[in-house]
């Protein structure tokens, strides 16, 4: 038989919650005051959904805080309430063409080239005659139609 070591993804809790409190704002900061916690923003403008911050709470923690989980999701203010896990950011490794493969960051190898601009053949307009050499790499900004942003438009009303 074989045997494979279990994958284990390392969880790491921080001392911030997200929770719903549907009475709003001064509901909230009530919450804060009986949890000991900061109310630090409401984290969806108009949704009730506040962030909190417990300064009692490890900052760091491979373990939730089960008590002030409890805490929260118990108030009776409260609809729900999540303690927030640290996410690990990781660079991703960038691969244009022409460049030599890297073993890593720090490893010897090639600096990726900056790929040549490609221009599109689709037509764009240009009302105003623009003199930007790089106008017809701007799709966003030239396709018309109603599929870029508008712009010219705008430039033409006298809107900067």
């Amino acid at each position: 038989a074989v045997l494979y070591p279990a994958l284990v993804l390392s969880v790491s809790f921080n001392n911030d919650w997200a929770a719903e409190i549907p009475a709003g704002i001064h509901k909230a900061r009530e919450v804060a005051e009986q949890t000991g916690c900061t109310l630090e923003s409401e984290i969806i403008p108009g949704e009730n959904i506040f962030q909190f911050r417990c300064h009692h709470v490890r900052r760091r923690s491979t373990e939730p805080h089960h008590e002030m989980n409890a805490k929260l999701d118990e108030h009776e203010h409260v609809t729900w309430s999540a303690q927030q896990e640290v996410k690990s950011r990781r660079r991703r490794q960038g691969y244009w063409p022409g460049m030599q493969p890297s073993w890593g960051m720090g490893m010897p190898g090639a600096r990726p080239r900056k790929p040549e601009p490609v221009f599109s053949q689709t037509p764009y307009e240009d009302p105003l005659h623009m003199n930007d050499e790089k106008w017809p790499m701007m799709w966003y900004l030239n396709r018309g139609n109603g599929i870029d942003m508008n712009v010219q438009d705008a430039w033409q009303s006298g809107i900067t």
